[in-house]
């Protein structure tokens, strides 16, 4: 997380990341982790913590219709999470990275339509999952 300085706090974190690379997730559910592995923080270091990996680009953090506070997802490996959408399911919270030719028509067609730009980092379609579904 923090090159040449790790810290217990900084340790917890990336394990938890590591676990939620196909999920969003919150600062509470972030807090609530470290409290149950009995790590001993507060949430503005959480905060903090979170706000520096958006900086670098390692987390997306975006706003959710009918919530007051932020969400946040794991950036996908290559760090194009700006120049794709994302699928959420709304039943087990996986996210889908939609990077396909048809994302692209979508977005020419907003532009020319609608003058719309759309913020492909940010956007999140829901919906449910195949696996939601079969169950």
């Amino acid at each position: 997380m923090q090159k040449g300085y790790s810290t217990k706090v900084s340790r917890a974190m990336e394990k938890y990341l590591e676990k939620q690379r196909n999920t969003s997730f919150s600062v509470a559910d972030v807090y609530d982790y470290m409290q149950k592995e009995g790590i001993q923080v507060n949430l503005a270091t959480v905060y903090r913590n979170l706000d520096k990996l958006v900086e670098r680009k390692m987390l997306v953090k975006y706003k959710t219709q009918g919530e007051d506070g932020y969400s946040y997802r794991v950036g996908d490996e290559n760090g194009n999470c700006h120049e794709h959408l994302h699928l959420q399911c709304m039943k087990c919270g996986k996210i889908l990275h939609f990077d396909t030719e048809l994302m692209d028509e979508m977005s020419v067609y907003l532009k020319e339509q609608f003058g719309f730009w759309l913020d492909c980092e940010k956007s999140t379609l829901c919906g449910i999952c195949a696996q939601c579904k079969e169950n």
